[in-house]
């Protein structure tokens, strides 16, 4: 059976996280995919003082794509060879 092609912009999915030990570690995990770039979300349902529950959602880039941004950003000794430390006096 051939794969069918879905286009997941702007989509994302969460599933119960079945290895919660404790309220610091979220409810739900899944993955989000923006403009081609995959995410992980974590999300938890927690209590508001009204005692009515509400979500709170946390993204982070996917591994992959972090180690790309990385090795694109311009590391601490670029930076620095940039700066003229000499002060003109």
């Amino acid at each position: 059976m051939a794969k069918a092609q879905y286009d997941n912009n702007m989509r994302g999915v969460a599933f119960y996280n079945d290895y919660k030990k404790n309220d610091s570690q979220p409810s739900y995990r899944g993955t989000l995919e923006i403009d081609g770039v995959e995410y992980k979300q974590s999300i938890w349902v927690k209590v508001g003082k009204n005692g009515k529950k509400f979500l709170s959602f946390s993204y982070e880039m996917a591994e992959e794509k972090k180690e790309v941004a990385r090795k694109a950003a311009p590391t601490r000794e670029e930076n620095e060879e940039e700066l003229d430390d000499e002060i003109p006096f």
